[in-house]
């Protein structure tokens, strides 16, 4: 991440920007030098993962099945394009939207041969 932000920062220009992982880095970055190449994120919803897990556990509904954290269920999120929003066209967006509910209804597979059976 750091590495590709430093390339990308290098590169300049003022249409070149980066898809962060894990966190909004948006939130984290320095407003100055890391945020301006922040286009969005795509969010691990830890949060949700740990609200879930312990209301499981206090209402006797706890298990330790693998659990994935979809779109569906709020496990992973799309972060804002926060200084990006006005230059991204509104097609791009709904294509994006579009993209995210056909993931959330199941017409979109993204599963994997590494997801949980």
């Amino acid at each position: 991440g750091q590495g590709t932000l430093a390339a990308v920062k290098a590169a300049g220009g003022d249409s070149n920007a980066i898809v962060w992982v894990d966190a909004d880095g948006y939130l984290a970055a320095d407003k100055d030098g890391g945020a301006p190449y922040m286009l969005t994120s795509v969010i691990k919803e830890i949060g949700t993962a740990v609200y879930d897990t312990v209301n499981d556990a206090s209402s006797g509904a706890f298990s330790a099945d693998p659990s994935i954290g979809t779109l569906e269920n709020g496990g992973v999120s799309l972060a804002p394009l926060h200084d990006w929003d006005s230059r991204v066209p509104a097609d791009v967006k709904a294509r994006v939207e579009g993209l995210r509910q056909q993931i959330i209804d199941g017409s979109l597979d993204v599963s994997t041969r590494y997801d949980p059976s």
